[in-house]
């Protein structure tokens, strides 16, 4: 079990769900239509600004030793990381606008920028999941292009498929014993309000 868990935790850790987030709406909605070229240009920008730039900054701050744990899972040693992921947050967001998305599109890193604020506060007296926000902006944004009717093909099966995902993602940090269950539903709260808030704040 600890070994499906771990898998299960990296898979869909929070440095992957953006580029997830973005690869979903490239293929569900409108922007499916959009030249393929396009497509992996922005799905792969978006995966170098917002997963490899900041792997490769926990890497460093591993090396120097101003983090001992790469999975950041002592509270004290997320304030540095978490900063970095969000200036890279914002970074996406304004490459995104750059690109014309939908504005629905940027603001779903928005939102994901808004609850790593959040979570960065809180996190000086009590550890969210990262993980667990990952996962709930992730369901935010396929309910969003789902209720929207944005989408292209039926997207109700991959909502539903989210939701039972953050419920193993959420699953496998408790067995891992890495959040309690307090931690995990703060975090999949802040990150489906957030994401689901700002999507929804250009109509």
């Amino acid at each position: 079990m600890n070994r499906i868990a771990t898998i299960i935790s990296a898979l869909f850790s929070p440095l992957f769900i953006p580029t997830y987030g973005v690869g979903l709406a490239l293929l569900t909605t409108t922007l499916y239509y959009v030249a393929p070229s396009a497509k992996w240009h922005v799905l792969l920008t978006t995966l170098a600004i917002t997963g490899v730039i900041p792997l490769i900054a926990i890497y460093v701050l591993t090396r120097i030793g101003k983090v001992k744990d790469a999975g950041l899972n002592e509270r004290r040693e997320r304030t540095i990381p978490y900063l970095i992921s969000l200036a890279c947050y914002l970074g996406c967001a304004g490459y995104l606008v750059t690109v014309h998305s939908p504005s629905w599109l940027t603001m779903f890193i928005v939102g994901g920028a808004a609850a790593l604020t959040v979570a960065t506060t809180v996190n000086f007296w009590w550890k969210i999941s990262g993980h667990a926000a990952g996962m709930g902006g992730l369901v935010a944004l396929m309910i969003h292009i789902t209720a929207r009717s944005l989408n292209v093909w039926d997207t109700q099966w991959i909502a539903m498929a989210a939701i039972v995902l953050a419920g193993a993602v959420c699953t496998s940090r408790l067995i891992l014993r890495r959040h309690t269950i307090g931690q995990l539903a703060a975090g999949f709260t802040l990150g489906f309000l957030s994401v689901f808030i700002a999507t929804d704040f250009n109509y």
